[in-house]
Parts: C-alpha cells; structure tokens; sequence
C-alpha cells in the first residue's frame, strides 16, 4: 500500500472518549505508513470524534487557511516538507484553542516541544493505551471549560457549544453570534449574552462586542484580530481593563 493512499482524504471517524452527542475536531499531520494506519484503525473502533488526515505540512496549513478548525491535533515531529515544532508556533496563532499532541521517534526534541506549550508528547512506535489516556484528559478539561449556549430563532432552538462562538455582536436588539463553522442572528441584547457566557472566557471588549479571549491572535491599536481571520473593535475606555483581563487570562 503506498502511502499516497492517504493523501488528501478525509475520514469522519468517532473516538469513545466525549459522549452525549457532542463531538471533537481532530487533524492527524503524519507521514509515517504505519502509524497513519495504527490511528485510522484506533479511531474506526470508537466514537465521538471527526478527524482529517495529512500527509504534509503544507497540506494541512492550506486547510486551516481555508478556515477549517480543529480541537486537537496530532502532529508528528519531522514531515516531509517542516519541522512539526515550527508549524506548532504557526497553529498557535492560528488555532488558538487547539490541543496540540505530539508524536515522534526522536526524544531529543521533548524540551523544544513543550516551551511551545503543547498537551503531551508522545514516542513512537505509538502507544494506544497512552494515546486514549491523552484524548481523554484534554476532552475532560474541556467539559469542565466549556458549556452549551440555548438560543431560538424563527422558531428553532440552538444547542451552541461555547468553545465553538467566536465573538457576539450586538446592533438593534438583535445579536450576531459568530461561530466556527456558521453565523446566527437571533433577537436578545448583549447582556443577555453575557449572562450566558463565561466572563472567564468572554470579554466586553467593546459596547457591542464580546468575544472569546481563547481566539485572540493579536492586540491592534483599535481591533483585536481574531482566529482564523476576523476583525474585532475594542473601545479606548475599555482597552486598559481589557490588556488586564486577557494577561489574567494567559496566566490561567
């Protein structure tokens, strides 16, 4: 089999570790045969996860600037075309909320890997047992992290996964929640977003504005730049409080 087979296809494969109907996002950025396989057959075995497979960096880069998310990703040290420890300087900025995990042969790159504040580091050959126990720890942070938002609209109600909402805007009684993957409009008022949302999570940067710290990444004069591209205003009166915030927030 060559390993051209896993080129540019994508699996929706579940992984048993987060239930309840609520899924998880992986990428899985690996060029080795072997364990590309190990893991497609680890995930068909489960539930509750819907993962992409990349072959190369650049292959996957050009994913996440076609503004595709993911939650976590499994990242194998040395690809064909990148070092995996650069590309995770680059998905930090982009994928800001991203759990990135590790996976190579080489020990010798274990410092290096977590001053970039990854969630693990794992060694080949691969080990499933240890790999379950990963996905499990981070998806369990992330239950305790993350809530789910009920919002109606002409007559249907969404069920909004909170790590998904980018920012909220407000304007004439109605509310712009933008996600992930969709934008919805539905009638409220900032405050009741507010009284939704975790003041942990998300901030006021603007009267009419609130958005999920996790996004952020980059602080511009008069706009916050927000993961994968877009534009949030932040007000003069509420830019020192909010430098104070955000610096709490990177600290926890």
């Amino acid at each position: 089999m060559k390993l051209d087979f896993f080129r540019n296809i994508r699996y929706t494969v579940p992984v048993s570790a987060y239930q309840g109907g609520i899924f998880m996002r992986i990428a899985v950025c690996e060029d080795d045969l072997t364990c590309m396989t190990k893991l497609k057959c680890l995930f068909e075995q489960n539930t509750g996860y819907h993962a992409d497979y990349f072959t190369t960096g650049r292959e996957f880069l050009q994913e996440i600037e076609e503004d595709a998310y993911y939650d976590i990703i499994l990242l194998d040290i040395r690809l064909p075309d990148t070092l995996g420890t650069k590309m995770a300087s680059r998905l930090k900025k982009k994928l800001p909320g991203a759990d990135i995990v590790f996976i190579s042969s080489f020990p010798e790159y274990v410092t290096e890997a977590f001053t970039l504040q990854v969630s693990q580091f794992l060694l080949k050959p691969l080990n499933e047992q240890l790999l379950m126990v990963e996905l499990e720890r981070i998806v369990r942070r992330r239950k305790k992290e993350n809530s789910v938002w009920c919002v109606s609209s002409h007559d249907a109600v969404y069920r909004l996964m909170t790590q998904d909402i980018i920012y909220v805007e407000s304007y004439y009684r109605h509310l712009c929640i933008q996600m992930t993957g969709q934008r919805l409009e539905i009638s409220g008022k900032i405050a009741d977003a507010r009284k939704a949302l975790n003041p942990n999570i998300f901030y006021l940067c603007h009267q009419g504005f609130l958005v999920n710290m996790n996004y952020i990444r980059k602080i511009e004069q008069k706009e916050l730049v927000c993961a994968p591209d877009f534009r949030v205003p932040i007000s003069y009166r509420r830019r020192s409080a909010f430098l104070k915030a955000y610096s709490e927030f990177l600290g926890n």
